[in-house]
């Protein structure tokens, strides 16, 4: 929007020329690259479940879904 901003909003990063670019639409925020999540969209009343930086549905044998931090 040709603004000045300290930080992007939710949904956008902040790329390494300044500009706000958009993440992937799986994350609800991102960091350096728009694949990079750090943390995750709720989906149709289900939580996605962040885990390795990547925003899934169901996390994996051996761990466990937090549905307070919303990780695996």
């Amino acid at each position: 929007t040709n603004t000045c901003n300290d930080t992007c909003p939710d949904g956008q990063y902040a790329s390494a020329n300044n500009l706000c670019l958009v993440c992937d639409p799986n994350c609800l925020t991102c960091y350096g690259t728009s694949k990079n999540c750090t943390s995750c969209f709720l989906v149709n009343g289900f939580y996605v479940y962040l885990f390795n930086n990547t925003c899934i549905q169901f996390c994996p044998a051996g761990k466990y879904s937090d549905t307070t931090t919303r990780q695996c």
